[in-house]
């Protein structure tokens, strides 16, 4: 399944994304235990760089308040939702092939 979102630079304070800008990320994962590890990392990110953690989505309606429940848990601060919100970048992560790469 796929699982979206975006980190968005509304403040002056931060680096990584630029001012005014979002970059969008989306993940293939198999279930909300890989998705885990990927938001602690994204919370961290957020807390650096002054992000809004944005447009939080799951491609299977009937598992997206499940989802959406890991992600309250981790980032801890409202998911901001916009459709206006066009993203510069996107970045595609299968994290199944990352998984393969890395026991190499």
């Amino acid at each position: 399944m796929k699982v979206s979102y975006m980190l968005l630079n509304r403040s002056e304070l931060g680096n990584g994304v630029p001012l005014g800008m979002a970059w969008q990320w989306i993940h293939c994962i198999e279930d909300e235990k890989q998705l885990i590890p990927i938001l602690k990392k994204v919370q961290k990110v957020i807390k650096e760089n002054w992000l809004t953690f944005a447009n939080f989505t799951v491609d299977k309606n009937h598992e997206i308040e499940r989802f959406v429940g890991v992600a309250n848990d981790i980032i801890r601060n409202q998911i901001y939702y916009d459709d206006k919100i066009n993203p510069e970048r996107i970045f595609y992560i299968n994290e199944d092939l990352k998984s393969e790469d890395e026991a190499f």
